[in-house]
C-alpha cells in the first residue's frame, strides 16, 4: 500500500489539467517518507513539433513545463524539487523526495 518511488512518465503528458493534479497527489500520497517522485515530461516545444496543428489542439492536455511540475511538487509538501534538463533527447526529469 505504499511505494519507495514513483515515476511518472508518458500519462502525464495526455492527460488534463485535473488528471495531472490527481496523478500527482496519488503519487505523493503512495511514496513513504524518504520516497522519490519523479516526473519525466517531454520537452514543450518537441511535442507541439510532433503533432499536427489539429492534434494539437484536439489533444486532451500537453506537457507541463518542468518548473510546474516543480511548482506542483513544492505545493504538495514534497521537498526540494529537482529540475535535470536533458542532455540529450526530449524528456525532461523533475525529482523530488517525500519528507512527512
Amino acid at each position: 500500500r505504499s511505494v519507495a518511488g514513483v515515476v511518472l512518465i508518458g500519462c502525464i503528458d495526455r492527460a488534463d489539467l485535473a488528471g495531472k493534479v490527481d496523478l500527482l497527489m496519488q503519487a505523493v500520497r503512495i511514496t513513504v517518507s524518504g520516497g522519490t517522485v519523479a516526473v519525466l515530461s517531454m520537452d514543450q516545444a518537441s511535442w507541439d513539433a510532433s503533432l499536427s496543428h489539429t492534434a494539437r489542439d484536439l489533444a486532451a492536455g500537453r506537457p507541463f513545463h518542468p518548473e510546474t511540475w516543480a511548482f506542483l511538487l513544492d505545493r504538495l509538501g514534497v521537498a526540494e524539487p529537482v529540475w535535470h534538463r536533458p542532455e540529450v533527447g526530449t524528456v525532461h526529469a523533475v525529482v523530488a523526495t517525500v519528507d512527512r
